[in-house]
């Protein structure tokens, strides 16, 4: 689950979270809540890549979540859907003007809804690969800065000296060279959000599917792109410790 995109879905009524929730929840890592007010209590640990948000609901309504995801950085290209009752074209204006991407009617079309989930999912990305582009030009403050905005799309980051090469699918399509060390990248984002597995990789933890077995002492680390493809990077024997520690579950495959 934790290499699927993440989808957040509020609303008050439960029936609509049960339906959303067998819909989606094979394809995509679904969490549900029913307020606006749980909603934003939970947004900013899950960080989810798409938000369905119901409008009318007790409490703070779908339009004012909306504005506060809008105004947090790290939840920039965060993709918001909103699901409503509401058919007004006033009501759509609303929705658009509070910072939503689109606006879907109830009841709503399966089809459609996964149509528009998978379309705003991939410009999310695209985005951040431009985005990702953008910070290397702008030089190496910039990527400590703003990298961890994007981690949803980097899979893993290989030292060639006296480059860093940040990659974001698995036949490498989308790499980015930095000129900076692992040592520099590790120390600035304190060993959390990227992990040191070996001598010349930092991967990102929340795209490890599982470690396997490389010969009889050596181990590798099986990541997911978000195309769902997959590649391995190898694990240092004096990482294998620290490694497991971490979460035993990744050796259990």
């Amino acid at each position: 689950m934790q290499n699927q995109y993440k989808i957040l879905a509020v609303d008050d009524d439960l029936a609509n979270l049960n339906i959303i929730t067998e819909i989606l929840s094979d394809d995509y890592d679904v969490k549900t809540v029913e307020s606006g007010e749980k909603a934003l209590s939970v947004i900013d640990d899950f960080s989810p890549d798409l938000v369905l948000l119901d409008i009318m609901m007790p409490g703070i309504d779908g339009y004012e979540v909306c504005k506060i995801i809008r105004s947090n950085p790290r939840l920039a290209n965060t993709k918001v859907l909103f699901l409503s009752a509401k058919e007004l074209l006033e009501d759509r204006l609303t929705g658009y003007d509070s910072g939503g991407d689109d606006y879907i009617t109830k009841p709503f079309d399966e089809e459609e809804l996964v149509a528009k989930i998978k379309v705003f999912l991939r410009l999310k990305y695209e985005e951040e690969i431009r985005s990702l582009n953008k910070i290397v030009e702008n030089g190496q403050p910039e990527v400590f800065n703003k990298i961890s905005q994007y981690f949803s799309s980097v899979l893993y980051i290989h030292s060639t000296f006296p480059y860093c090469k940040i990659i974001c699918k698995a036949e490498e399509t989308d790499s980015l060279l930095l000129r900076t060390t692992l040592k520099e990248l590790e120390k600035q984002f304190d060993g959390q959000d990227l992990l040191r597995i070996h001598k010349s990789y930092l991967i990102n933890p929340i795209k490890v599917v599982s470690i396997s077995k490389k010969g009889s002492q050596d181990y590798e680390a099986v990541l997911k792109d978000n195309d769902e493809k997959t590649v391995k990077v190898p694990i240092g024997r004096k990482y294998h410790t620290s490694v497991k520690k971490i979460n035993p579950k990744w050796f259990m495959n």
